[in-house]
This record gives structure tokens, sequence and C-alpha cells, in this order.
């Protein structure tokens, strides 16, 4: 971390237009319930006492994602917070803490900073959140940097400001431009409210800016790269615990994932008066052919646009708008959220 602080696999083609009658559904796993380690999990009766000592309280599994990424919980530094300005008793140079809960004062003292620089509102805040992770990685000189250039962060400017670091400095490495995808891999949004809804879409929006997919395609069990927009909007409900409850299904094939809702009579066509809501499934047709090849989640809809939460768009996970009359869209998989 750097601070710089000044102050079940299918045999054709993914999202193909077969209709797989013998298609079988993968092995369900929720990608954050076993992934934190026993050694993160047993600090954290510290993490409860400094998170509420700095007026965090809310943001325990935050905390837990932060100290995943930077250490699993190993070493005497496991929020690798050497480099904090808050640092007041050790060298801040890399890993320099000998003290392991003195780090995890230090680190969330220093998440909470960020938290509050940037307004993060909440634990689904995600627009602020990503900027105080970041921000965590970088140092507060981004958080501003980014609102001032460009109204906050994007994969794209976190890249383009470890290039400027490493221009000014002279180094090979500054940071981590993909860290806070790498941290919220570890984030339970499934806990993080009541609303099965916006967690799901709060989720993937989380994602934006995902370059290769390799997080969700990896995670179905594929060796090399492959088409991956319904295996991402699989991995987002598995995350939110919408597979395991029905809800949504596990589906790396786009025509068999609206048949499943339409066998379901939870469809609707894209021509009828549906207007859709927040974390329906959107199914489009690329080639307008009457057969899906691309999936995605329903943002929300405002003035006749439909406004989409995208994996694998020129191989990134983007945000899209679609007019609501547009004959790329073949419908709407409605999930039954309780």
């Amino acid at each position: 971390m750097v601070f710089l602080l000044i102050f079940g696999i299918a045999v054709i083609s993914i999202c193909g237009y077969i209709a797989l009658k013998n298609y079988k559904i993968g092995k369900v796993s929720n990608p954050t319930d076993d992934v934190i380690s026993a050694r993160v999990k047993g600090y954290e009766p510290l993490i409860t006492k400094y998170a509420t000592e700095y007026d965090i309280p809310e943001y325990v599994n935050l905390i837990k994602a932060v100290m995943m990424q930077e250490s699993t919980g190993k070493g005497t530094d496991p929020m690798q917070a050497s480099e904090s300005e808050f640092n007041i008793k050790y060298p801040r140079k890399p890993s320099a803490i000998k003290n392991a809960e003195y780090s995890i004062n230090v680190g969330i003292k220093t998440l909470a900073y960020h938290l509050k620089a940037t307004k993060t509102s909440n634990p689904i805040d995600t627009k602020n959140l990503k900027l105080a992770l970041q921000s965590y990685n970088y140092g507060s000189p981004y958080t501003s940097w980014a609102k001032d250039n460009y109204g906050g962060y994007s994969y794209e400017n976190a890249e383009a400001y470890s290039a400027h670091m490493k221009d000014a400095l002279k180094t090979d490495v500054y940071g981590d431009p993909k860290y806070v995808n790498h941290v919220l891999r570890y984030y339970p949004f499934k806990l993080a409210t009541k609303d099965p809804r916006a967690n799901v879409v709060n989720l993937a929006k989380t994602q934006e800016g995902n370059v290769g997919g390799d997080l969700y395609w990896k995670w179905w069990g594929y060796p090399k790269h492959v088409k991956w927009c319904a295996i991402f909007v699989s991995w987002c409900a598995a995350n939110t615990g919408l597979i395991d409850n029905n809800t949504i299904p596990k589906f790396e094939n786009c025509q068999w994932g609206a048949e499943w809702f339409i066998t379901r009579n939870r469809f609707k066509s894209s021509d009828s008066s549906y207007i859709p809501k927040k974390g329906d499934i959107v199914f489009i047709d690329l080639n307008e052919n009457n057969l899906t090849n691309h999936v995605a989640f329903v943002d929300y809809y405002e003035n006749g646009n439909v406004h989409i939460i995208e994996g694998n768009n020129k191989d990134r996970c983007t945000r899209n708008v679609y007019k609501i009359d547009s004959k790329k869209l073949y419908g709407y998989g409605l999930p039954d959220y309780q």
C-alpha cells in the first residue's frame, strides 16, 4: 500500500444462441463466504474495537476486506499501515510496523479518515466508497486530484494517477490501480443491506472498470479467458446470496438464462409496456435477430432510457444506456426478490 499522505460448464459458445435442454447449473459458491482467512477472522475483536473508536463500526466487513488484500492477516503489519501519517511509532516505510494491534489501530484510523474525507455515507455508497479505498492505497492527494479532475474515482483515472506518480517519482511501481476491485472481491455485499436489489446492483457497480473479467471466469472454473457477460451476472448474484435462494440462476449462456425466467413466468418482453426496475436482468440482442447474446443488470429507468451495468463490453465492466424501444433489448428477467 502506498500512502504518501501529505496529510457446470456448457459445451457451446458462451452467451450463444442454442437452447440448452440438458444444461446443468454449475456448483453454487458465494465468492466472499469462505475467502476471509482464519487470521483475519481472529482479528475481528480488535477490528471492532478500533472501528468503534474511530466511529466507523458499520464498516467492520470492509476493514476485513482491506486486511485480506493487504496481508491476509499475516505478519506484524496486517493493515500495511506503516506509511500512513498516523503511524508515529515506527519508520514510514513498507512493513515497518512490528505490532499487529498497532497496525490495525493505524490502518483503521487511516481508513476512517478517507471515508470521512470522501463523504462516504454508508457501506454501499459505492461511488464514494471506491474513492476512499483507492485513496487508502494511494494516499489523500489522490482524493482531491480525482475529485478536481474527474469528479471522483474511476479505474481509468486510478491508472492515470499511478502512471503520473511513477513518472514524477522516477519509479516503476506506484500503488495498485486495481486496488478497489481487489478489495471488494472480499466484501460480502449480501450483508450490506436488507434490500437484495440494491445489494446486487451496487456490487455490480463496484466492478466498473474491471478489464478482462478474470475474477469472474476463474471463479466459474475456466482456466483461460472466455466471454463472460453472463458469468459476471452470476458472480454478482452468488456474491449477494441470490443463487443460493434460487432468485437468480447461475448461468453462462444468455439464451438459457432468459429461458429460465420464461419457464417461471418471470419474463417481460421488451415490446410490452413493462418499465424495468433496478435489479432486473436485461437480456440484449446485439445482432437484432430475436436471440439474446448479451446480459446485464438494470440500474434504473429514466426518461425513456434504460441504464444498465454490464460485464464484457469490450472486455470490461461498464455502464451503458439503451432507449426503452431499442430493437437490441430482448427482454427482462424478473428475479423474485424477497
